[in-house]
């Protein structure tokens, strides 16, 4: 029972988040729930299950959220370079789940934190631009679950 009300905050939650997001903070969400996807295919992989289904949202994330919102008019060559990079990615994951392989699943996981880490710059600077305040990091659904039911912010730098 509490698990239901738990995933029921976490919808509100997410549908507030990404109703009045700005396109970096959107992409923000995306990387979130990419790394999430991947961090628990790592552990699918380490403790002997599937991780088709978590890999699968994965690559969903990266070529319905990350490729699509692409600009190759206006972004250029940073587009291009990213497109290449999420593409990788794809491949990456793939070859991971046929061979059950998590360190290359840490090799994505890596390449997307620094991608995200980028955005997240953008976002400051954006935040800044309107004079609101710095990163407000959501919790990821880990740190949520494991908080039995009271979930918090993280505050970064």
């Amino acid at each position: 029972m509490k698990f239901r009300g738990h995933a029921g905050y976490n919808q509100v939650s997410n549908v507030s988040a990404t109703t009045e997001a700005s396109p970096a903070e959107l992409i923000n969400l995306v990387f979130d729930r990419v790394l999430d996807c991947l961090r628990q295919s790592v552990r699918e992989i380490e403790s002997g299950k599937s991780c088709e289904q978590t890999s699968q949202r994965a690559i969903e994330l990266i070529t319905q959220g990350l490729q699509a919102a692409l600009d190759f008019e206006r972004g250029g060559e940073i587009s291009k370079n990213l497109a290449g990079l999420y593409d990788w990615s794809v491949r990456q994951i793939i070859m991971a789940r046929s061979k059950n392989n998590a360190i290359t699943l840490g090799a994505v996981i890596a390449v997307m934190t620094d991608l995200q880490a980028g955005w997240k710059s953008v976002l400051d600077a954006e935040r800044a631009y309107r004079g609101a305040p710095a990163s407000v990091a959501q919790p990821s659904a880990d740190e949520v679950a494991q908080d039995a039911g009271q979930p918090r912010l993280r505050v970064s730098a």
